[in-house]
């Protein structure tokens, strides 16, 4: 009988076993519940399987990790990336070593500061418009 105790790279492989069988199930449910071929929402086959990938566990492999913040960033969803690292970061806290922590804090640096262009800051635009109000050429 195998023992699956201690076994990360078991459990890892039954988790990509399972999200494998999920994910075309999980399309059909929506193309069915859709009813039009035209939908808002994009579907990223690479990234899904890539956070099943990175939810199991912190990968061993850092290229899983680039790979992932790679699609969100391809995917021009860096603020949904950044939520995912930063809960994969609390949720791994007491199984990762200091370089992995380093890995998820860069991760999430990085599609932060790609997402901030698209996040409009109200004290940014008062701010220029005082600046403007003040510094305006005299006439």
């Amino acid at each position: 009988m195998l023992n699956f105790i201690g076994r990360p790279f078991t459990w890892l492989l039954a988790g990509l076993l399972l999200g494998t069988a999920l994910v075309p199930s999980h399309g059909a449910f929506a193309a069915e519940e859709s009813g039009s071929s035209s939908s808002s929402a994009s579907h990223h086959p690479d990234l899904d399987y890539l956070k099943a990938v990175n939810s199991v566990a912190p990968p061993r492999d850092p290229e899983l990790l680039f790979l992932l913040m790679a699609g969100y960033s391809n995917a021009n969803l860096q603020g949904e990336g950044a939520e995912f690292f930063s809960a994969r970061l609390k949720e791994f806290d007491s199984r990762l070593t200091a370089a992995q922590k380093a890995l998820y804090l860069s991760a999430i640096g990085l599609l932060r500061a790609q997402h901030a262009s698209s996040v409009y800051c109200a004290e940014s635009a008062t701010s220029k418009k005082q600046f403007l109000y003040w510094n305006k050429p005299s006439s």
